[in-house]
């Protein structure tokens, strides 16, 4: 197995993007890291000429061979381009999985953009090579050299930009940016996780409610909810699927309590997951307190609307509370949040502070009405 980042100067070009740095680091530096996240050990190569990516890897990187130029190889080749820096390993993962699966020799499984005819010897794609999009390719998987047939491999929209252009520099900006702040927010989960510890494992010895789910529930500020003691156990920017892997699964969370408030389902649409896997995930969470608290009721707010987001949108959230509501509605005391809502069906602008979370005075009627709630249900 031989790991190739291509990073080799595009006189074409009207920049050496190459070098232009994102969030950090240059621009190759990224491809070069979703190599080195896949290959363990094994040494890997970077074709380039430049003095400065050679003198950058060899002080950042272990186990690095460079070159001018590609030497012959007959064993299988991953080559990816160092002007793709948005490239996942799963990606990569996967496209090597559908060559192994044709399982011929001649062949070459590449990112999914039009392929160029080629018949190179040596170089066998232009990854690199030119500013129009049909020239562009993130990565080829590939055995020995010559011609061979071409198949292609889906990439997520959001990781094939090949960096041609300032539009493109541009656009890898943004999604580099995206992918980064999905590690930063993983890392915020786990440090609010380890924060609230104490809070997951201990029981309030007084009557009591357990709140379990997202941030507009972590950041509710209230200590005394309808004669109840709170425990606060939502965790900011978790999903359904985080809580069970997270807290759940790991028995973090203490079921002993007199009642139950739970809140989930914004964070999910944000994924690329069903309604089906959604609903699922969430039901898995409600099953979980179930089966370590028969008796305490739960109270299941929906999923509040939003107002003016980009990354969430009412039509959709309205789909998830209709499957939510028939798929729970037998096991929990479901609470709608319309309520919060203006005229026009938003998430009303007097009781957000950004348009998803809930300010002072959003949480204050929220209290009122389920204090009210509660009272409804003698509880």
């Amino acid at each position: 197995m031989r790991y190739v980042v291509d990073c080799r100067h595009n006189g074409k070009l009207e920049n050496q993007f190459l070098e232009l740095g994102i969030w950090g680091k240059p621009c190759f530096a990224w491809a070069i890291e979703s190599v080195m996240s896949m290959r363990g050990g094994e040494m890997f190569t970077v074709l380039t000429q430049s003095a400065f990516i050679r003198d950058y890897c060899r002080m950042h990187y272990d186990n690095v061979e460079i070159c001018a130029e590609l030497p012959d190889y007959e064993g299988m080749t991953v080559w990816i381009s160092g002007y793709a820096p948005c490239l996942s390993v799963d990606t990569l993962r996967g496209a090597m999985e559908r060559f192994e699966h044709i399982g011929q020799a001649d062949c070459a499984v590449v990112s999914a953009a039009n392929v160029p005819a080629y018949n190179h010897e040596k170089d066998i794609l232009p990854l690199y090579s030119g500013t129009k999009l049909e020239e562009s390719n993130a990565f080829a998987i590939f055995k020995g050299v010559g011609k061979r047939k071409t198949y292609l491999y889906l990439v997520p929209p959001q990781e094939m930009v090949v960096v041609n252009s300032r539009n493109d520099f541009e656009l890898a900006l943004v999604l580099k940016k995206k992918q980064e702040s999905g590690v930063i927010l993983e890392q915020m989960i786990d440090n609010i996780i380890a924060d609230k510890q104490e809070i997951l494992s201990h029981s309030n010895p007084d009557k009591s409610i357990c709140l379990v789910g997202h941030s507009q529930l972590d950041q509710w500020n209230i200590a005394e909810l309808g004669g109840y003691k709170v425990r606060n156990c939502g965790i900011s920017g978790i999903s359904s699927f985080a809580y069970d892997e997270k807290i759940l699964q790991q028995g973090k969370l203490n079921c002993e309590a007199d009642a139950f408030i739970v809140m989930h389902g914004t964070n999910d649409i944000v994924y690329e997951h069903t309604l089906d896997e959604i609903t699922h995930s969430i039901r898995k969470n409600l099953d979980y307190i179930r089966r370590h608290n028969g008796q305490a009721p739960i109270l299941f707010m929906a999923c509040a609307h939003v107002n003016g987001r980009l990354d969430r949108n009412n039509a959709l959230i309205d789909q998830l509370n209709e499957a939510l509501r028939k798929e729970l509605i037998s096991n929990v005391e479901w609470m709608e949040l319309a309520f919060l809502d203006d005229q026009y069906g938003h998430l009303a602008e007097g009781y957000t502070k950004d348009g998803l979370h809930l300010n002072e005075e959003g949480y204050a009627v929220l209290q009122a009405v389920v204090e009210k709630k509660l009272q409804e249900l003698n509880l």
